[in-house]
């Protein structure tokens, strides 16, 4: 059959198979687990020569009319069962035939979603659909409004808690589980006639955990979850987690302490020790293994021939091994140079170069009318914490400074200026020359 046949086929069916979306999958279909029903197109192939091929669409009442051979029931089956009951069929004509039958696009149908959304009622999805892509179309605003309401409203949803009614059964979906485990069972794919009731999260049935974790934060407490569940909830420990001495604390219904356990969790993944079960209220926590090897550094700025951020070690870094490195420049004022602490990401320190001339005056006293310049200058230094250096005295080697992580050291240029201030245009320091 040729392409253009092909599309026609599709054309009459009315299905968009040449919709981008249709081919969205989030992974290959499964046939062992994909249910059939009315609208799912299907391609069945005899490979005769010449070979043929018939584009099928299930029908209302389930089955599949194959041209030439007959109707087969298909609809409630899986895709592996259905596709075992076509070949079955056609094998009865074209006996000597190698045979195929492939799914090419799913159907469509409606799903009912209640409860606690945005918008109850009737939505259309497709059988590579889970119950979470309902509970966002339920969740997708029609107004303003509830464009505002939206974020607060998912915030709030129980999304381990939600019911799934099939056939007369309740199926408890687990969002939360299903993004920790990828398991289809926590997340089923939809069937026609599905009804979905989403649940306000308790307030009082929770969950916490801290520490080492991912994602640290309070989840939905579900009856018969223990440690390794909340554990994977939370995106699973970092490298750094001390897993023997994991803490689960535990308040009475007076908000005391009741009990604090010491669990270790490196035993129970290993399959050691038992799992434990956990109570609504139980807050985990996993602590860290610090270590001291970190990130030291300091950062040097000025009239300098190689500035920048240098690593030192945690302790015993000399400001005069520093000065090696960076070499100051003949222009430097090494007498008046300055150690900032705890420098980092502080806005200050990217204006240090206008900024450094005032802390030679900032102790001067100024008469009201004039000083209102130099106040909101002087201001923007109140923070800052610095030592003054004389960096001649290292140079020389009489005496040196040990450097911290997060230390700024600004080696400023010789400064041959006066401060005007008072009733001129432009207060500020002007360059001064002799004479």
């Amino acid at each position: 059959m040729k392409f253009e046949d092909l599309s026609k086929q599709f054309q009459t069916l009315q299905y968009p198979i040449f919709d981008p979306g249709i081919f969205s999958l989030e992974k290959p279909i499964d046939p062992e687990t994909y249910i059939v029903g009315p609208g799912d197109i299907l391609s069945v192939n005899i490979w005769t020569s010449p070979p043929l091929s018939f584009t099928v669409q299930v029908t209302l009442e389930g089955t599949a009319i194959i041209p030439t051979v007959g109707e087969v029931s298909v609809a409630g089956r899986t895709l592996s069962e259905a596709k075992k009951s076509i070949i079955q069929k056609v094998k009865s004509k074209y006996i000597a035939s190698e045979i195929t039958a492939t799914l090419i696009a799913p159907r469509s149908f409606n799903v009912t979603v209640t409860g606690y959304v945005l918008n109850e009622g009737k939505y259309k999805v497709r059988s590579i659909d889970r119950v979470s892509n309902a509970v966002m179309l339920a969740f997708s605003p029609v107004d303003s409004l509830q464009m505002v309401r939206r974020a607060t409203a998912i915030d709030s949803v129980n999304f381990r808690k939600i019911l799934l009614k099939r056939n007369g059964n309740f199926i408890n979906v687990d969002l939360r589980k299903y993004l920790a485990t990828g398991e289809d069972k926590y997340n089923p794919y939809l069937l026609e006639g599905d009804w979905i009731f989403v649940q306000r999260r308790d307030p009082n049935s929770f969950v916490a955990i801290y520490g080492a974790v991912n994602k640290p934060g309070v989840y939905e407490f579900v009856e018969g979850d223990k440690l390794t569940d909340i554990v994977k909830i939370a995106g699973g420990t970092i490298e750094s987690a001390d897993l023997e001495n994991v803490k689960i604390m535990r308040l009475d219904e007076e908000g005391k302490l009741r009990d604090k356990l010491s669990v270790n969790l490196k035993k129970i993944f290993n399959g050691e020790n038992k799992d434990i079960n956990l109570e609504a209220g139980d807050r985990i926590f996993i602590p860290e293994e610090r270590t001291l090897k970190q990130n030291y550094r300091v950062t040097v700025l000025g009239e300098v021939s190689h500035p920048g951020t240098y690593p030192i070690s945690r302790n015993g870094t000399m400001l005069s091994e520093l000065l090696n490195e960076v070499k100051p420049t003949k222009y430097s004022d090494l007498r008046n140079a300055i150690v900032i602490k705890e420098a980092v990401n502080n806005p200050v320190v990217e204006k240090i170069d206008s900024l450094f001339p005032l802390l030679f005056l900032k102790n001067f006293g100024f008469p009201s009318s004039d000083s209102l310049y130099f106040v909101n200058e002087v201001s923007a230094l109140k923070d800052l914490k610095f030592k003054a250096i004389d960096l001649f005295k290292v140079v020389s080697g009489v005496e040196d400074y040990e450097l911290q992580d997060g230390d700024l050291i600004y080696i400023p240029p010789k400064y041959d200026n006066v401060y005007v201030f008072g009733q001129v245009n432009n207060p500020g320091f002007v360059p001064y020359e002799d004479g």
